[in-house]
This record gives structure tokens, sequence and C-alpha cells, in this order.
């Protein structure tokens, strides 16, 4: 909220107050016509001009504390630090009230090391001028402003109370859009900051001339950060999980005030810094630890999920050693199918998945095989090669007919086998010893063809795989695949975090997908070497456009993070990320349910692609001749608390009904048991 002061400097000195407007725009007639008439614009440099992703300026003083105990193994505490820090500036600026000219950064620390005689200063106060380089962004309202003015030929001066030296923040302003910036430090008796009126007028004493009238700017941030929702309010840091925590906050709200352009731009943006961000951020955090607790020759990110997960491991690694990593292209169509020896349960799992109704016959062409070739097997079970498979029953039936084309299915799977095994040995994981692989989840398919792939290789590897989230089946792991663990979830527990990954999966899947056709096997490239072959994509789609600017974002907050804390700093708890999913897909926005929900969930084995909308509601004429299509179309919705929103025009009311269903279920899976037990 943007605070204008108008006042009037006589050349005798006598000040003439003009007007106060506490709530004005930079595009309205007003302000650009009080502008215009001003001969002085004075500008006030924190939380106008710049804008700090802290909530006070001490905050700065306990990643100074906190950025020296990570580089130098100090043992001074942040409280500790903020604390003398302060208490330095308070003491200098008492000391040197009468005369500005000698408070400076050089006698704040000079005082403060009297309290703190093991703080090396030189260090302490480089330190503290780097974290001001790294929590300060351009408000680009005020750089367009700044432009127009010089444009115009106005006479600008930023104004501050700190002590941070001239030279400093002329070269800050100038990094971050305002070249040229003609720099004035008025403190206050108080050391605190000037009021709009006064830091005017002591703007304009550096001027030559007689009447002069001033235009003071500043920014009411408090009040911009307490308007921004998910915002804490800020509270003394006890460790460095508490500071991550107000960060997190602060880049959020920095974020939000950043302006994104159109209204989608600005909606991804949003998820980029609330969600994806700090998810992203907090995931890899907790796979870096992991695979550097344990011994790791290689960690592999299996496609397409691990793709941008990779990309803030290699982000992370610049500041602390991990293992050697790969991206690892593989897919249920590359690797599980290949590696087949026999129809399980598993097996018939993968080859007869689908999200959408498909025929018959593309079960079987995205695997080779010509469906019209076998019409015995396709009378046997009562199937036709374009009968549409979609209901329990239509499945049973297409698994019957695998199983009557087992020898052909496994055939064409050891056809594929040869080039999948160069392609393993190739990508370094037959040769290591201990291999670590991620995706996203859910039931650790992949890496129990990767196993049964190391067994069938004769390869001692042991295998560890690493997870967003897991369900029951990961418990079915034979123990050639190894060990498996969950960052959200552990064999679906617990059930309140369960429970709303199982509802947003999708959306899941879209963050984390890699912006590239999925793997549908290899081919020998013209140089000898196994390369993967991608299926086509269509990067102009919604779904990759919504992908591609989340991901942007997030990296953007990986990045503003990393040089924050001049490293992986301090571990994002899990519950904060997960709390900011379960918000999107329990409590989302109007904006946030419009957009998501015109989008489609894309899945599929192979080339076979399927989409099925997120939320798509029936049209009334067909409610009309069939009522039982709006209840179908509810069941097959992958979102259905934007359906019952969208259908009763209520989310309150689509909430309470999805809590009732889910007490009612508990009561019966309650009853259910009771019984079974008598």
């Amino acid at each position: 909220m943007l605070v204008m002061t108008e006042a009037r400097l006589h050349d005798s000195g006598r000040v003439t107050a003009l007007k106060i407007d506490r709530s004005v725009s930079t595009s309205t007639k007003r302000f650009q016509h009080a502008v215009q008439r001003a001969d002085v614009v004075s500008v006030d440099i924190f939380g106008t001009a710049l804008v700090r992703c802290v909530f006070q300026p001490s905050d700065v003083f306990e990643l100074v504390a906190y950025r020296l105990q990570e580089r130098t193994g100090s043992h001074i505490g942040a409280r500790a630090f903020r604390d003398a820090r302060i208490r330095a500036e308070r003491s200098v600026g008492t000391k040197n009230a009468p005369d500005r000219g000698t408070a400076t950064l050089e006698t704040i620390y000079a005082s403060l090391g009297e309290e703190l005689p093991a703080l090396v200063l030189s260090l302490a106060m480089q330190e503290e001028l780097n974290v001001e380089r790294a929590v300060t962004f351009a408000n680009s309202e005020m750089v367009a402003l700044y432009r127009q003015l010089r444009h115009g030929e106005k006479h600008v001066v930023f104004t501050t109370d700190t002590y941070l030296p001239h030279q400093f923040l002329s070269e800050l302003l100038g990094s971050l859009g305002y070249p040229d910036a003609h720099v004035v430090h008025a403190p206050s008796k108080s050391n605190g900051r000037l009021s709009g009126a006064a830091s005017a007028i002591r703007t304009r004493r550096t001027l030559e001339g007689s009447d002069a009238r001033i235009v003071h700017l500043r920014d009411d941030a408090p009040a911009r950060y307490r308007s921004r929702p998910r915002v804490r309010r800020h509270a003394p840091h006890t460790n460095g999980a508490a500071l991550g925590v107000n960060i997190l906050a602060g880049l959020e709200a920095l974020a939000l005030a950043e302006k994104a352009g159109s209204a989608e731009e600005a909606l991804f943006r949003s998820l980029g810094y609330r969600l994806a961000g700090p998810l992203f951020l907090g995931l890899t955090q907790w796979l870096a630890d992991s695979v550097r607790s344990k011994p790791t020759d290689l960690v592999l990110f299996c496609a397409r999920d691990g793709f941008f997960v990779r990309r803030v491991y290699e982000r992370i690694g610049q500041f602390v050693q991990l293992p050697p990593s790969r991206y690892f292209e593989v897919s249920r169509r590359a690797l599980v199918f290949p590696s087949m020896n026999e129809l399980n349960e598993r097996s018939l799992d993968v080859l007869c998945s689908n999200i959408a109704p498909i025929a018959a016959a593309e079960y079987f062409s995205r695997i080779g095989i010509d469906l019209s070739a076998f019409p015995d097997e396709l009378a046997a079970v009562g199937l036709t090669p374009e009968s549409t498979i979609y209901t329990p029953g239509e499945r049973l039936r297409l698994r019957r007919l695998f199983e009557r084309l087992q020898d052909s299915v496994l055939a064409r799977a050891r056809d594929e086998r040869p080039l999948l095994f160069e392609y393993l040995r190739q990508s370094g994981c037959l040769d290591a010893t201990r291999v670590a692989m991620f995706d996203i989840g859910w039931g650790g398919t992949l890496q129990e063809a990767l196993g049964r792939a190391f067994a069938d290789h004769r390869s001692a590897a042991q295998l560890r795989g690493y997870y967003l989230s897991t369900d029951e089946r990961i418990a079915k792991l034979t123990s050639r695949a190894g060990t498996a663990c969950g960052w959200f979830t552990n064999v679906a527990r617990p059930d309140r975090r369960q429970q709303p990954v199982n509802d947003g999966y999708w959306l899941l899947e879209l963050m984390f997908s890699g912006q590239h056709g999925t793997i549908l096997g290899y081919r020998r490239a013209s140089d000898g070497t196994v390369e993967a072959i991608r299926h086509t994509f269509d990067d102009t789609s919604p779904n990759a456009v919504a992908t591609r600017c989340i991901q942007a974002a997030a990296l953007e907050f990986v990045d503003r993070w990393t040089a924050i804390f001049a490293g992986i700093g301090p571990r994002i708890p899990m519950d904060e990320a997960f709390g900011r999913y379960r918000r999107l897909i329990q409590r989302p926005t109007e904006v946030e349910s419009r957009y998501f929900g015109s989008l489609v969930h894309v899945g599929g084995l192979g080339a076979t692609a399927e989409a099925s909308p997120v939320v798509a509601i029936p049209p009334l004429a067909q409610i009309m001749r069939n009522p039982k299509a709006l209840l179908t179309a509810y069941r097959q919705s992958d979102w259905q608390l934007v359906f019952l929103a969208r259908i009763l025009h209520n989310a309150a009311a689509a909430r309470t009904l999805l809590a009732f269903r889910s007490i009612v279920r508990k009561a019966r899976r309650a009853v259910t048991a009771k019984f079974r037990q008598r």
C-alpha cells in the first residue's frame, strides 16, 4: 500500500505540509499529477524501491548467524547474534546522534565485537552485506515509475535510515533496475524510519534553489504482508527450521506482490512459490540427506517424473557433495514390459492399465502385437479388436485374453530385452553396487522391474527406492527389488496424508512431469550407442504450458532460497510442504478450481494417449435422458470436490458432503470388520 506525502520546503527552511495520501496507486491521475508538479521525488529504499523477503530487518541478522554457523562452524546462536547486533546499532546510534557521519557499519561491528569477542568482524560484516543482496529484490512497479521519471528528467532521490554503506546501496539499486541512483542517508534521532515529509525535507536540503515541491513515497510493507494468504506473522526463530519457515512465507509474499502478467501466469507463479517450490526443495533435501547417509554409487532419476527433481538435486549439489546422478530414461513400456518373464498379477496390472476407455486392440498394439491375428482367442473371451475396455467385467475379459496370448506377449518382451540391457549397462547401473532410484511413486513397478533385470543379469547391485509417496503395493516388492521409502506416505500410511494424495495424484503427476514424451523403448544410434525412443510431445497443450510455468517458478524459488542461505538451507518440514499441497486439493480458490478443473489427466502405456478430464460434468440434456450419467461422471472425476462444488455452486457444501461420505465409509468398514470377527 503506497503512502504519498506532498510537502513544500521554503528557502527559509519553513515546511508546509500539503497532503498525505495513505492509499494511492501509481496509475491514478491524482498520483501522476502530483509527481509531475514535484521538483523532487524521494523514495524510501527498503520497503518501497526495494523489497526484502523478510518480515523485519532483524531477520537479516539471524540469517547472518545461520550462514556463519554453516560456513565457519560458529557457535553463536541466531537469536544471540540478532540481539547483540541490535544493541550494537542502538549503542552506536545513541553515541553519534548529533553526527550521523561517524555512525557506520564498521563502527557498529566494532561495538559488536566488544560483546561477541569470538566473532570474526570482517567476515560477519561481509556476510551481512551478502545477506542483504540475497534477500532484496526490486519492486517492479517502482522500477517502472523510476524509468518514467528519468525519461521526464525528474530529479529522484532514494532515502534510507540504515547504516549500510553508501556505495553498497548505490550498487544494489543499480543492479536491481535503478541506474545512477542518488542515495541520501536520512536517519532520525530514534534511529527509526523517518516519516515521509521529514525524509523529503532532508532530501531537499541536498539540492540548490528556492522553494521546492516535494513528493515522498513509501510503502506500508507490513500491511502488504498481512493481506497475503498463508503468510505467517514474524516470530523469534529458535532454530534453523523456524527461520526457514519464515523465509518460505516471505518468498511467498514477495512472489504474490510481483506483477506476473496475465491471470494465468499469476496463478502459475503463485503455485510455483506457494506449493511446487517448497515441495520440490523439501523432497530433494530429504533425498539428498538419504543418499548421503548411506553409501551410494549412483542415483537414478526415472523419466519423466524425476526430470525436474534431478534439476533441483543438481542445484543442491553446488553446495554439498552428492553421489553422481543420471536421468534414467525408462517407463513401464520401456523397462517393465521387456523385463517380464511371466504374466503374474503385477504384470497384468501394467498391461491392462488405463484411465480412459480404449479399444482392446490398442492394449496389444502398444506392445507390438496385432490382435486381429488371434480371432479364436478373442472369441473365447467374448471380445473383438474394437471392444472398448473400461468396466470391471471388460477388464477381467482382457486379462484372460492376455493369459491366453502369454507365449506371444513374453516372446515380444524377450525380443526387446537385449537393447534394454545395453541401455542399463550404458547408464552405469549394472556396474554399480549401490544404486538409488527416485520416482514420484506409487507402487514401485519400475523398481520391481529394475530389480528383476539386475537378477537376470546376475548383477550384485543393491537397490533402494525413494518416492514422494507409496501405496500398499510397495509392501509386495520382492527381495531382489531392494527397499523403498516415501516422503509423504509409506505403504499408504498415515491415512490422513494418503487420502489427499489419492485425491490429487493427477496434480502431482502434472507438476512432476518432464517436458518430453514418454519413453517407448530403445534403438541403436548412428554412433553405436543405445538411445531412448521418445514419444511425440505437444509442448503447446494446456497441461504442458501449466507444468512448464509452474516448474519455472519453482526453480526460481529454489535459486532464491539457496542464494539466501548460501547453500541447501534449513530443511523444509514435510508437514509444511504437505500442508500447502493439501490446501490446494481440499480448499482450492475459485481461480484454481476453474483452471485446473479444466485440464485433463494424461496417462497410458507406451504410445497409447489416454486423456481423462479432471472434472467433466455431462451436458444437461444427457443428464435428463440418463440421470445415472451424473453419478458415473462424478465417480470418474479425478477432482470430486470441485465436481460437487460446480454442481452445488457451493464449495463449503461440497466439502461437507465429502466429509460425511468419509465418515459413513469408515463406519461401514468398522461394522463389517466387527461382523467378520464374529
